[in-house]
């Protein structure tokens, strides 16, 4: 697949299970899991002093 961004790296792996409704279910948790940890982690970071950098 190569280095690609964010978008494009969703719309790559759903394209690849996109025929198959169990991988695609799976992925979409995964994915929306990604995004909840990318959402929640840095907030979670910046309030803990021994996290700051």
């Amino acid at each position: 697949m190569g280095k690609v961004g964010r978008g494009a790296f969703e719309r790559a792996v759903r394209q690849a299970v996109a025929d198959d409704p169990l991988p695609s279910e799976l992925l979409d948790a995964m994915l929306a899991v990604r995004d909840a940890v990318e959402t929640v982690l840095p907030a979670a970071r910046s309030r803990r002093e021994n996290c700051r950098a």
